[in-house]
């Protein structure tokens, strides 16, 4: 068999990538922060439903009643 000789992929400079990345992204038409009071709701409430109610995380550390996790996610917040 014949064998192909691969050379090692060239390395880019992460200043040249982030500063492309940074003027292909610029006029992107969305923002991802601050996020709006829904977005903020929903993270909380997941948060809750995911510190008092059973899950993967529970059966190993246990779960929070709901009233420390309700406090627990302002807190956070």
């Amino acid at each position: 068999m014949a064998e192909i000789e691969q050379s090692p992929p060239q390395s880019v400079s992460s200043t040249t990538t982030s500063a492309a990345a940074g003027e292909k992204y610029s006029k992107a038409p969305f923002n991802i922060w601050l996020p709006t009071e829904c977005t903020r709701e929903s993270v909380r409430n997941r948060l809750i439903e995911t510190l008092s109610s059973p899950s993967i995380l529970s059966k190993r550390y246990g779960t929070v009643s709901r009233e420390e996790t309700v406090a627990a996610a302002k807190l956070i917040e």
